[in-house]
């Protein structure tokens, strides 16, 4: 199959306009419920605040079938854009303050982080479900065993600093 994948980059402020103006169903029957704990959010939010990749999003444009009809569907980020949503939406808060309450900047720099987006236009059911597996299969997940072993590297590295 031929399908055409467009990526952009794009500031969060835009995924915030796909959702809330063109609509995002969030719930296609093949992606999981909601997974992700408060911790797990407030993690996402500092990554944005540190400068660190928080990883690409990918959406499926549909074709328009009324008003009240999502324009896109998630095929992946769904827990991150959830968490951003739900911290755009003041319902959580990140070291104790809500989106409401940060600064300016803040504001600015949380609306205004780049992100990376792939868009397909209009793909049968079939070639959705192919795209998700190979989105969510590829690769390897790294052991508790191995990332406890970098915890401990870098335990050791911070005492080291503070020796110096």
């Amino acid at each position: 199959e031929d399908v055409k994948i467009h990526y952009m980059h794009m500031m969060l402020d835009s995924i915030f306009s796909k959702k809330y103006y063109f609509g995002i169903d969030m719930d296609p029957d093949y992606q999981r419920g909601y997974e992700w704990t408060l911790e797990d959010k407030q993690k996402l939010i500092d990554s944005i605040f540190k400068n660190i990749d928080i990883g690409k999003f990918a959406f499926i444009h549909k074709p328009f079938s009324g008003s009240n009809n999502p324009l896109y569907e998630i095929l992946d980020g769904k827990q991150r854009i959830n968490a951003l949503c739900e911290f755009y939406e003041n319902r959580f808060p990140y070291k104790g303050k809500y989106f409401n309450d940060l600064s300016a900047r803040d504001r600015n720099h949380f609306c205004n982080y780049g992100v990376d987006v792939a868009e397909i236009a209009q793909a049968d059911k079939a070639t959705i479900l192919k795209y998700f597996l190979m989105l969510n299969t590829g690769g390897k997940a790294i052991s508790e065993e191995h990332l406890d072993k970098v915890r401990k590297l870098y335990e050791d590295e911070r005492k080291n600093q503070s020796v110096n």
